[in-house]
């Protein structure tokens, strides 16, 4: 049903930017700087400045995200979103093993979670 309600209810550009907004939040939540989120979500410095300043100023953005970081399953899906965003940063890097981006990843400390 809710499904169904957002479906009808946003345009297809806006289901495209809700869950990139969400992205952007988590990943200045977690450190990330400008340039990294604008070149992994391909998205513009004004979008992002956008969310900082929600993220800044809200209470409901932040309680989401701490709630969701406790969730095993969230943290799962993120882990693998990093591996993704860690294959597309270089066209060189989309074949690597699963077991090498995870020690690059872990040797790095940038993680999502």
């Amino acid at each position: 049903e809710m499904f169904g309600f957002l479906n009808d209810l946003f345009t297809r550009t806006e289901k495209i930017m809700l869950p990139k907004r969400f992205a952007i939040a988590i990943l200045l939540w977690k450190g990330w700087d400008y340039n990294g989120i604008r070149e992994s979500l391909k998205v513009t410095q004004t979008t992002i400045s956008s969310v900082r300043a929600v993220l800044d100023h809200s209470q409901g953005l932040k309680l989401a995200i701490q709630k969701l970081e406790k969730s095993e399953a969230w943290r799962s899906w993120w882990q693998s979103v990093e591996s993704l965003l860690y294959r597309l940063s270089s066209p060189g890097k989309v074949f690597i093993d699963e077991e090498i981006i995870k020690h690059k990843l872990s040797r790095r400390k940038k993680t999502l979670i």
